[in-house]
């Protein structure tokens, strides 16, 4: 028993050896990576309080990374790794572009450009200590619609109805002309098409009754017959 306990204490005793090895040598890994730091100025035009300061905060890839601002909207973020980031403002007033800072792993050169999620082959560059001036005020209300006089012209019942009577009223004087000649052209032309529109009298009555025109026919045979 004694040796079983024995063999226990001393494996648990390696796997805590090897634990502490390996925490050891990633805490390394990790000092040994050098950390950089975005720094820049939020910039609100036309705003009179002067405590937007306080509510106003610095998001580094979502909410890993966090800054705050001084009382003249400058800020710096501290223990950025290397790498590409996107730094956001987070204010309950404003809305603000995000902005993408590039990091390079050898030389630690800063680049700064705009988050384009439509296009991301189109490169904006930004000028670096970084600007980010607010866009917009968030609107948390929508306005309400006011009654317009346009509404009633661009209604589609109202087009109909008013376009049949401008082409009655304004056609004919369009249409008539001083010119004796061109009036008679006209009032002959509207002449030839009436008398080529209207049908004769006969075939109208034949084509109105067509079992009486049968009848007719009928009796006439039997009397040729007779």
């Amino acid at each position: 028993m004694q040796r079983e306990r024995s063999e226990g204490i001393m494996a648990l005793s390696s796997r805590l050896t090897w634990l502490c090895i390996v925490y050891l040598a990633f805490n390394s890994y990790v000092l040994a990576e050098e950390l950089y730091k975005i720094e820049g100025k939020v910039i609100i035009p036309n705003e009179r309080l002067t405590d937007w300061t306080i509510d106003t905060k610095i998001l580094v890839d979502g909410m890993k990374y966090i800054g705050f601002l001084q009382n003249d909207g400058s800020f710096i973020v501290h223990n950025i790794p290397a790498g590409s980031h996107i730094v956001q403002v987070s204010t309950p007033n404003y809305y603000f572009d995000p902005v993408r800072v590039d990091i390079s792993r050898s030389k630690g050169k800063i680049r700064a450009r705009k988050v384009n999620y439509l296009q991301p082959s189109q490169v904006s560059i930004l000028s670096y200590p970084l600007r980010l001036k607010a866009r917009e005020p968030l609107q948390f209300f929508e306005q309400r619609q006011s009654w317009k006089i346009t509404d009633i012209i661009y209604n589609p019942m109202v087009i109909m109805m008013v376009l049949p009577l401008l082409l009655v009223l304004v056609l004919p004087k369009l249409l008539s002309t001083s010119d004796p000649e061109v009036q008679k052209e006209l009032q002959n032309m509207n002449m030839l098409q009436q008398s080529k529109e209207l049908p004769e009298m006969s075939t109208f009555f034949q084509w109105m009754f067509p079992e009486g025109n049968k009848g007719k026919n009928a009796k006439k045979s039997s009397g040729k017959r007779r």
